[in-house]
């Protein structure tokens, strides 16, 4: 757990690195209140289609938008273990649900998941 620790862009970076390994056995992340923006999401996303051990990823309140939900989307539609997704108050409204809304059919192992404060109105 490495929330609340103002980690940046940089930080999820590095622990991007280290998911991808096939030496990590991380279950549970939560990267919660970081300020990781869209750049740290997209490098977590990019490990995701390498990680065969994360089941749960919490990364609420970091500021990303439409195209670190992209990223996530991408990720998910490869990724074969996880199943929860907490990604509430990032601020990515309409045009990143519809996206997510769009790829959910292909994340297979997804089951559980929170939008919660994202400025949704549709």
């Amino acid at each position: 757990d490495v929330a609340n620790n103002c980690i940046g862009e940089d930080g999820a970076s590095v622990l991007a690195e280290q998911l991808q390994r096939n030496t990590c056995r991380l279950e549970w992340l939560s990267v919660t209140y970081n300020q990781i923006g869209d750049r740290g999401v997209r490098a977590l996303a990019t490990s995701l289609t390498h990680n065969s051990t994360l089941k749960e990823l919490r990364a609420g309140r970091n500021s990303f938008g439409e195209s670190g939900v992209d990223a996530l989307c991408e990720a998910l539609k490869q990724n074969t273990t996880l199943e929860g997704l907490y990604i509430r108050n990032n601020d990515f409204g309409d045009a990143g649900v519809e996206v997510l809304g769009i790829a959910l059919p292909e994340m297979h192992a997804l089951r559980r998941l929170n939008l919660s404060g994202n400025w949704i109105q549709a």
